[in-house]
């Protein structure tokens, strides 16, 4: 969301650093997930109490880059 506001006022570096720092929380999310033993949360469901799922959040970045 935030790389789109800055890509919207024509700031492109700024949104570059906004879609890399949401690659890495999109990652590190991942991450937690895989290291669920419980098995509750998978990357195609929002789990955890989210509004999107893991693949949601990661189409949304490709979107944005």
């Amino acid at each position: 969301m935030i790389a789109a506001f800055y890509r919207r006022a024509n700031m492109y570096r700024d949104s570059q650093g906004a879609v890399e720092e949401a690659k890495k929380l999109a990652g590190a999310m991942e991450t937690d997930i895989a290291r669920d033993a419980s098995g509750s949360v998978a990357l195609n469901h929002p789990g955890w109490g989210g509004k999107k799922s893991i693949e949601e959040l990661w189409a949304d970045v490709h979107t944005e880059v």
